[in-house]
């Protein structure tokens, strides 16, 4: 539901020497405004604001919303004035959500440098941040070991310095992380908190339900899973939160896996939904991939056989134009097992070793002891998506890479 649009900016009309002091109020009331609503994950107020004229008026305003919501600002404002350590930090997060991760990485670390002081802890938003972009991009190239340092620092600085919205985001990489990395219980635990964080009325909470229908299939918890992902998926529609609804679609459709039961809900909900573009890559291309392995479950032969084929590489596709090599891997794994078809793995490999020997940035200490337990969680030792490089002996091992993935 979209709020409605803010009121145009009009300026003091009196004369006396106030009218400088008003007009700063006045920036700092639509400031206080626009943090309100971002920390309640209300981001439709602050997207409308930046693309209206009155945006222009406000250039630094305008790049901390932008920030903040990884949006790239009109070029008719002008960045200029930035510190390099924001510039590289919003870059980075650009880079970041246009899967360009070793871009990202450089430039996390650029903006964490220029605040980092060696030996102490900087108690600041931007070094929370930092942190939590190195701890995604970690995650992403497999290096789990220190993409946990980085969260856990993330989460402890956001924690102290009162700014919930980063907090929320911190436990929620972590949750995906020890997902990821076989920890399912203390994933669940990072990703309840992180709900838990949400204030009343967030936008975020379909998404945040979705990643929690994840942990409870991790946990064995078909039923609440379910129950999670159908909640977000009309929460979602209520909301026009388009991205949410095909990630609860496509998580709906691996419970429906596990369960060996039939696909006809998850294809009724996706009736609903457009096939176009704007949907995010990532859960296009795991529905497509869970609508070909349910077909597979069913032993087809022949002409069935060939369509369970053209999905993988409809999938393949899918995640080849999100700039997704680890998921294509996947997907090029099972499109092996089912056509016997190495060539598009093989080729996959080359994408996955790139990812994989991003270098790794050892986190700094965690200040506090409250995430003590998390700290000490035995990982891998070796690089997470290692396993993704050999065939699957057979098919019980091909299907504990679903761990791999946040699904």
């Amino acid at each position: 539901m979209n709020e409605p649009s803010p009121p145009p900016h009009v300026a003091p009309s009196c004369g006396d020497s106030s009218i400088d002091e008003l007009m700063v109020w006045d920036r700092l009331e639509l400031q206080a405004r626009h943090a309100n609503r971002l920390q309640r994950g209300l981001e439709s107020f602050s997207r409308d604001w930046l693309n209206s004229p009155a945006a222009l008026e406000h250039p630094q305003l305008s790049c901390w919303i932008g920030l903040r919501l990884h949006a790239p600002v009109p070029a008719a404002l002008d960045s200029a004035a930035l510190p390099a350590g924001v510039k590289a930090l919003w870059q980075g997060w650009l880079q970041y959500d246009a899967a360009e991760f070793p871009a990202a990485q450089s430039l996390f670390l650029q903006a964490w440098e220029a605040v980092a002081k060696p030996g102490e802890t900087v108690w600041c938003t931007e070094a929370a941040n930092a942190a939590l972009g190195l701890g995604k991009t970690h995650t992403r190239s497999g290096h789990w070991s220190s993409a946990r340092g980085w969260l856990l620092h993330a989460a402890a600085v956001a924690r102290c310095i009162g700014d919930e919205s980063l907090c929320f985001k911190a436990y929620g990489a972590l949750g995906e992380l020890l997902l990821r990395a076989g920890q399912a219980s203390h994933g669940f635990s990072c990703l309840d908190m992180a709900y838990h964080l949400l204030p009343a009325g967030s936008g975020q909470r379909a998404r945040q339900l979705n990643y929690m229908g994840s942990a409870l299939r991790r946990l064995g918890e078909p039923l609440r899973a379910e129950s999670a992902l159908m909640m977000s998926f009309h929460m979602a529609r209520d909301q026009g939160d388009v991205a949410s609804q095909w990630h609860a679609l496509a998580r709906l459709q691996f419970v429906a896996l596990d369960a060996q039961s039939p696909v006809d809900k998850t294809m009724r909900l996706q009736e609903s939904l457009s096939l176009d573009q704007a949907a995010p890559a990532v859960a296009r291309g795991f529905w497509q991939l869970g609508l070909a392995r349910a077909r597979f479950q069913m032993k087809p032969d022949g002409a069935e056989l060939a369509t369970v084929g053209e999905q993988l590489r409809d999938a393949m596709q899918i995640f080849a134009n999100g700039c997704l090599p680890m998921e294509y891997c996947w997907a090029a794994l099972w499109l092996h097992r089912v056509c016997g078809d190495a060539e598009p793995w093989l080729a996959a490999r080359e994408a996955v070793l790139r990812l994989m020997r991003m270098p790794e940035l050892p986190p700094p200490r965690c200040p506090g002891v409250l995430d003590e337990t998390l700290a000490t969680l035995p990982l891998a030792t070796t690089n997470g998506f290692i396993e993704l490089l050999s065939l699957p002996s057979d098919l019980e091992q091909l299907e504990s890479l679903d761990s791999l993935f946040f699904i």
